[in-house]
This record gives C-alpha cells, sequence and structure tokens, in this order.
C-alpha cells in the first residue's frame, strides 16, 4: 500500500510539473481589471485561511476599500458556475448550498460580497463587473496562480504540522512540492503559540525559501457566542470565555485541526472533560447532535462549546436543552508584522 501511495505521489507531482510548463510557455494567465490578493497554503487543511481572509477583510474595509471575497465554495451543494452568497444589503445562500466557510464569511461581514465559483476568473470578472471592488480576496487560492494574476501571494503555514511527512499527496498532506513557497510573496506561519520547537520549520524555510519575509501569528480568542434555540449562528448573544470557567464542559469540532481547537480551550483555563472530534468540514444530521447532548448530559457538562465553522453546519431545527457556545476566535500577528504589508499593493 505504501509502495503505491508513493507511485501516485510521483505521478501526481508529474502532472503539476507539466500543467505548470503548459501554463507557462503555451497558455497565457488571465488578469482582472482590480488589484488581487490570494490567501492559500501548499498542505491540505488545517492552515488557517479562513482567517486569514479574515483578517484581510478586517484591514482593507477599515482603510475604506471595497472588498469581495472569491472562494470555490468546497463541498457545497448549488452547482451554479458562479453563486453570489451575498451581496452588500443580503445574504443570499446558507451553508449547504454555498458551502460552509463562505456562508461564515457572508455572516460575518455584512456588505462585503461573497461569490463562490470553481473558475476563479469568471467569478472574478462577475465580480468586476457587478461591484467593482478596489481588491478582490481569494480564499485558497494558490494552486491557481497559473490561471489568474494576482498581485500578491499570501501562503499560511501551520506551525503544529506544517509539512507532514515531506511528501506530496497522497503519500502525505502536501499540495505542492516545499520549493513552492518561494513562489509566494510572505509566508503567514499560524499557530505558533502551540509550538515550542521551531528549527525544524525555519530551517526548511531557510532553504527552500531564503528571500521570503515570514510573519508569525496566533489565534486570539475574542468572545464567546451563545446560540439562540434554533442553532442560529447569525442570532446570538456574545460574552466573555470568563463566564464558563469552573464550570464542566463538552467541546466537538469538525475541523482539520481539532487538537488546535481542543488546545485553545485548555489554553483559557476552561474545563472541557470531554471532546467529540469530525471529519473536516462534517455535515452535522440530527442524529448527530442527539448523541452530542446525550454524551454531555452523561458527564453532567454545564455547557457544550464548538467553532465558528462548526455553527454554520448545524441544522437550525434542533433545540440542544443544554447551553451551546461558540468561540469567535481572530488572527493576531505577533512578529514582523511590517514584512507583511511592506509591498502590500493596496495599502
Amino acid at each position: 500500500m505504501k509502495f503505491l501511495l508513493n507511485l501516485a505521489s510521483v505521478v501526481y507531482y508529474f502532472v503539476l510539473l507539466i500543467r505548470k510548463y503548459i501554463y507557462k510557455y503555451f497558455i497565457k494567465t488571465k488578469k482582472l481589471p482590480c488589484v488581487v490578493v490570494s490567501i492559500g497554503n501548499i498542505t491540505l487543511g488545517g492552515n488557517g485561511k479562513t482567517p486569514g481572509v479574515e483578517f484581510l477583510v478586517n484591514k482593507l474595509t477599515s482603510d475604506g476599500k471595497k472588498v469581495v471575497v472569491l472562494s470555490r465554495g468546497y463541498k457545497r451543494k448549488s452547482k451554479d458556475k458562479i453563486l453570489v452568497v451575498s451581496d452588500y444589503e443580503k445574504i443570499y445562500q446558507d451553508a449547504n448550498s454555498a458551502g460552509d466557510e463562505p456562508y461564515m464569511l457572508a455572516v460575518k461581514f455584512p456588505g462585503v460580497p461573497v461569490i463562490v465559483g470553481k473558475d476563479r476568473y469568471l467569478s472574478g470578472v462577475f465580480a468586476c463587473e457587478k461591484f467593482s471592488p478596489d481588491v478582490i480576496i481569494l480564499d485558497d487560492g494558490f494552486q491557481r496562480r497559473f490561471e489568474l494574476y494576482r498581485d500578491f501571494d499570501i501562503l499560511m503555514i501551520n506551525s503544529r504540522n506544517p509539512y507532514g511527512n515531506f511528501k506530496i499527496f497522497p503519500a502525505g498532506i502536501l499540495r505542492e512540492s516545499l520549493n513552492c513557497l518561494s513562489e509566494a510573496d510572505v509566508l503567514m506561519l499560524t499557530r505558533v503559540d502551540q509550538v515550542q520547537n521551531f528549527d525544524k520549520l525555519y530551517e526548511v524555510l531557510n532553504k527552500v525559501a531564503p528571500q521570503l519575509p515570514v510573519v508569525e501569528t496566533i489565534y486570539e480568542p475574542i468572545s464567546i457566542i451563545k446560540l439562540a434555540d434554533n442553532s442560529s449562528i447569525g442570532k446570538s448573544e456574545e460574552y466573555s470565555y470568563e463566564i464558563l470557567r469552573g464550570k464542566k464542559g463538552f467541546s466537538f469540532s469538525a475541523i482539520a485541526d481539532n487538537g488546535s481547537f481542543l488546545n485553545t480551550l485548555k489554553s483559557l483555563k476552561l474545563e472541557i472533560v470531554k471532546h467529540t472530534e469530525f471529519l473536516d468540514h462534517y455535515k452535522y444530521t440530527i442524529a448527530d447532535l442527539k448523541n452530542i447532548v446525550n454524551d454531555a448530559k452523561s458527564i453532567n457538562a454545564n455547557y457544550i462549546i464548538t467553532t465558528e465553522k462548526d455553527a454554520v453546519r448545524l441544522p437550525s431545527n434542533f433545540s440542544f436543552l443544554i447551553p451551546v457556545y461558540v468561540m469567535k476566535i481572530a488572527l493576531k500577528i505577533t512578529k514582523n508584522e511590517e514584512k507583511l504589508w511592506q509591498k502590500f499593493p493596496i495599502i
């Protein structure tokens, strides 16, 4: 089995090389009439692209820039080539039709258009014609860099597991060769507070991309959101996480790096008696939620807590009968922030 996975990785690697060669010499990269900034990675999941997108949206909109977010809408049910999730006035889709991350962005940033589409160029042309943005942010756009020109590429790297076993998918978690790191404009390390030894991480970066600036970040807990009875994240109250201290908690999550969520809860000195994990982007059923409630009751939990990405995937017609909270986080730069903005095209 290991041999077959390694063989498949080699084949996949050469497919990527051929694709790159074709775009370099035979297909012209398309360009949009506005600034394009990409948030991406070179490993599978768990790198914190969505908090990175949120960070940029907050920064650019606070500076008065008109922003549109483009996403592929991973695991969305809608088959539309171009799907408007939200515009300046309204949210038109839910997490099932648009994908959980685009919907969550639409909920968190009312007035910032979010568009879903596999072809980023077509989606970008539509966005430019309809919304006339100053900047388009591509959520998970690095692997499309040969098809669509971008003015700035940010690559997110999960400090907890930056390179896996150094092998390309399917034998490892790399989506491309590590040498591709050098094609970005800045590298952004995430979850640096959950790692003690950076030697190996930086050793690789200094070897494959010594010229690139590196920015260090954490995911800072901001508050907790209490869900309404209909499980709608849009109808909620915010509190300090301190109100949960001294109480027994049950947590669950379905994100790429479930361990990081549990670490964050523990860092806040919350007593999490039990934690249940699901696969990334898992679609919860009523039966799942009943099991979660039963498990929480079995340990006499005073509350249940989960992530924002999970909250938007919860069925809206279920009442937990136990207080349910959502941990709200934000990306915070802890080192070298000036290196991010030095060559940023629209500040």
